[in-house]
């Protein structure tokens, strides 16, 4: 599930901080497919072309080798105060740990809430992955380098296997095919993902337990409150991908 936990962030932001004057969107993202390189986030993004002033969104991938973005020195910082702190038993720590990890310009912390994880299974559900692009080529995800959205164009993704100005774009259309006119987009709504309190594997739950003893006894209530379960939450089972084609 930790895809739809970056594209609810990411959705987040664009929906409720992003600045509406911005018309051009550029990410940055590592290369961890399952992540962020994939159908499903590019779902959000032609969601966001539909739905938002955004008239185009860029999301470039760095070179697996040559992946050094800002926040993987930020993610030092918070590793460096760590260290000093030492335990953290409670996700409250957690986030004071984040917001005290260093002086000059401290992180905002923005906190997520259950209501603020979303599936974007309904926007995927007017679309078609596609597995080969429009001259017939097979779309390999895990090359892409560079992928673009566009008002101009809101049902296709253009991408390269580079970030070069000369290579020409290819282009995937995940419109469905038919009569009539297209799916509107903005009448579709990302779906809250969890309707209560996620359960962890019975295995998981034990071993938190057997250590139970050496929690201080204050942070003990968010332990008490954890629900042990027999599987995974449908939406982790999710494959990147690998929908077929109508």
């Amino acid at each position: 599930a930790r895809v739809w936990g970056c594209a609810s962030c990411v959705y987040r932001y664009i929906t409720e901080e992003m600045d509406e004057k911005v018309k051009h969107l550029v990410a940055y993202s590592d290369t961890c497919g399952g992540q962020n390189r994939n159908f499903n986030f590019a779902s959000l993004w032609l969601y966001s072309v539909h739905t938002s002033n955004v008239d185009c969104v860029d999301h470039k991938f760095m070179y697996s080798g040559h992946s050094f973005l800002p926040n993987d020195h930020e993610y030092g910082s918070i590793k460096q105060k760590k260290r000093n702190v030492g335990a953290v038993y409670v996700p409250e720590q957690w986030r004071e740990l984040v917001k005290s990890a260093r002086r000059h310009k401290p992180f905002i912390v923005k906190e997520m809430e259950q209501h603020h994880f979303k599936t974007f299974s309904p926007i995927r559900s007017q679309l078609i992955n596609r597995k080969r692009n429009t001259v017939g080529d097979k779309v390999g995800w895990m090359k892409i380098q560079w992928m673009r959205f566009t008002k101009e164009h809101p049902w296709d993704m253009q991408y390269k296997h580079s970030h070069s100005e000369l290579e020409p774009w290819k282009t995937v259309i995940f419109k469905k095919n038919g009569w009539g006119r297209p799916a509107d987009l903005s009448q579709v709504q990302p779906s809250q993902l969890y309707k209560e309190a996620r359960q962890i594997t019975k295995a998981k739950y034990n071993d938190l337990m057997s250590l139970f003893a050496y929690i201080p006894p204050v942070h003990h209530g968010f332990y008490l409150t954890l629900k042990p379960g027999d599987s995974v939450p449908l939406e982790e089972n999710i494959e990147m991908g690998d929908e077929e084609e109508h």
